[in-house]
């Protein structure tokens, strides 16, 4: 099977000047546990390194796919890169987040196996998680916690049924 042709899911990934954090956000994604991904990074009109780093990250691995566009906005890039995902499952992230390692997996598993009927959203907390409302119960400080749960809407983090998104 060809993952670059064929993922099962599509992160959609918009950036605007995201340089600096651009190259670790895109690492976090090459190490997934789920290897079945595509990433749609729209640039969306950046005057930094962006477009430039997205397109050495796309070179040399295919389940890049950038899309160099104006700048129009968030929901502009949003939909023009939705109109790239090729997945079963669409997964959100901005350009400042680093992605857990197991997310996708986790996402697919949920969406999949729990029968998550629409959209499920995954957290990762570091520092004070324990205070955190709705933490699960014996969390530490010290601990990366990281769970799902329903969401309304698809937001960074999210994960969700591509029918569910398409209009």
């Amino acid at each position: 099977m060809d993952l670059a042709s064929d993922p099962l899911v599509s992160v959609l990934l918009p950036v605007l000047n995201a340089a600096t954090t651009l190259p670790a956000c895109l690492r976090s994604i090459q190490r997934q546990t789920e290897p079945r991904w595509q990433c749609v990074l729209v640039d969306d009109g950046s005057d930094d390194e962006s477009l430039a780093c997205a397109r050495w990250f796309a070179a040399q691995d295919p389940r890049f796919e950038v899309v160099a566009a104006a700048h129009q906005g968030l929901v502009s890039a949003l939909r023009t890169g939705l109109a790239h995902c090729r997945g079963r499952f669409v997964a959100r992230m901005d350009a400042d987040d680093l992605m857990h390692r197991q997310r996708l997996s986790m996402q697919v598993r949920a969406l999949e196996e729990l029968r998550v009927r629409g959209f499920c959203q995954t957290f990762m907390l570091t520092l004070h998680c324990a205070a955190w409302p709705g933490a699960p119960r014996g969390a530490r400080r010290d601990w990366c916690i990281l769970w799902s749960q329903p969401v309304g809407m698809p937001q960074s983090g999210a994960g969700a049924r591509r029918q569910c998104v398409r209009g």
